[in-house]
């Protein structure tokens, strides 16, 4: 129990993107008869949510329980660098148990950091079959010691309630199986980004 109320940040919040603008799996698996596509800048995606995670800070000195730090993370899918990653970390954190008798103050730092670092890449790493999804992620670290209360909660799923800036929408891409029109799907994205590039995906299937 020590291990997770000595860590910094008590929330972790993911927001999954593909590198890939044309995806047939992601189109199939989350799109359906009504998936599309948006195109949004890394940069613009930072921006949004490290502006609404901050609530006003300038500097992470100022951040308080509530305020959270937002980062971009590749996904790592390749399992032999993944396992050099963990191979150290676990026998780094084995021998410092050994030693809690010992010497506890420092044997718990050492925990508490590889604590951190195994967090992080249970965050990066995925399942190598799955790298066809060419998952890119924004991070999001909230301060909070279990008093605060996630923004929103569906079906007891923590949310970050960020508004969504559509000014950041780039291009918008149609699924080849979406039951929606090509002016249709324009004519809905004009009410929030006037002047987006609507375009067919070029997928066979």
């Amino acid at each position: 129990m020590w291990v997770t109320t000595n860590q910094p940040f008590y929330d972790a919040y993911i927001w999954s993107f593909s590198k890939n603008d044309d995806s047939e799996t992601l189109f199939h698996v989350y799109g359906g008869n009504e998936g599309i596509a948006l195109e949004l800048g890394e940069k613009d995606v930072m921006n949004m949510l490290a502006t609404h995670n901050s609530h006003g800070k300038k500097s992470l000195d100022q951040f308080d329980l509530g305020d959270a730090y937002t980062f971009p993370l590749n996904v790592m899918y390749d399992a032999q660098k993944q396992e050099n990653y963990i191979e150290p970390l676990a026998q780094e954190w084995l021998d410092a148990y050994r030693g809690l008798k010992n010497d506890p103050d420092d044997m718990k730092e050492i925990l508490t950091l590889c604590s951190k670092n195994i967090a992080l890449f249970n965050m990066a790493f995925k399942n190598p079959k799955l790298s066809h999804e060419e998952e890119f992620r924004f991070v999001s670290l909230r301060k909070n010691d279990g008093t605060v209360s996630p923004e929103l909660e569906i079906n007891g799923v923590p949310y970050i309630n960020c508004e969504f800036i559509s000014e950041y929408i780039q291009s918008v891409t149609i699924s080849p199986t979406c039951d929606k029109s090509e002016k249709e799907v324009r004519a809905i994205i004009s009410k929030y980004k006037p002047g987006a590039d609507v375009k067919k995906s070029t997928l066979p299937y």
